[in-house]
């Protein structure tokens, strides 16, 4: 069965040796807060790091807008739920994973404070990114490892009062070995149609 985040949050502190928590949410158990303070951070770093295909969505960008800087052609709302931007779409794959060859440069940037914009000279362009999924029951149990590591790194300041003990380069250490073991396994899915990671990457 899947975890869900209190499941993960009880995986970090095990690996801290930190006993379990009913909820994750629970405001007065010490722990959880330590845990629910990192926890979307943690998991939003951990999505961006791999193209994970369980998280992987094509969408049409919406808010269409000639660019007024001149440097590219058209401007585009950033997708709400985008962890990463991965490639935009030419609409002549063959399934949803085959990058256009060469690919379609784009690039992110911020305009008018904070919102946030895709560029790029496509028409009508359709993006294909990593969504920032929280729904936990797609996530592999070599995914759940990293994150509980991940997690269990980013709580230990607060929950051993400065790591005195030195733990932190031990859970490091484990922490990159389940990435990699994590990346491994996402890609040992993948369809030899699929794109290798960061080549499409593209700006101008």
């Amino acid at each position: 069965m899947a975890a869900d985040d209190t499941e993960l949050a009880n995986m970090a502190l095990a690996y801290l040796g930190a006993g379990s928590i009913t909820d994750v949410t629970a405001t007065d158990d010490e722990r959880a807060v330590a845990i629910s303070l990192v926890l979307e951070r943690e998991r939003l770093k951990l999505l961006r790091r791999h193209p994970w295909r369980f998280a992987r969505v094509e969408a049409a960008l919406a808010g269409e807008d000639d660019d007024t800087s001149n440097e590219w052609a058209k401007s585009y709302d950033y997708p709400t739920d985008c962890a990463r931007a991965l490639y935009i779409s030419d609409g002549l794959r063959v399934d949803s994973h085959t990058v256009p060859s060469p690919p379609i440069p784009f690039q992110e940037s911020s305009i008018d404070g904070d919102e946030k914009r895709i560029f790029t000279d496509e028409d009508d362009a359709v993006l294909v990114y990593t969504k920032y999924v929280t729904d936990t029951t797609v996530y592999t149990a070599e995914f759940d490892d990293a994150l509980a590591l991940a997690l269990a790194l980013a709580a230990l300041p607060r929950l051993s009062k400065g790591d005195p003990y030195g733990k932190r380069t031990e859970l490091l250490q484990m922490f990159y070995e389940a990435l990699s073991l994590a990346c491994a396994v996402d890609l040992m899915s993948a369809t030899q149609d699929d794109p290798p990671d960061n080549e499409f990457i593209s700006g101008r």
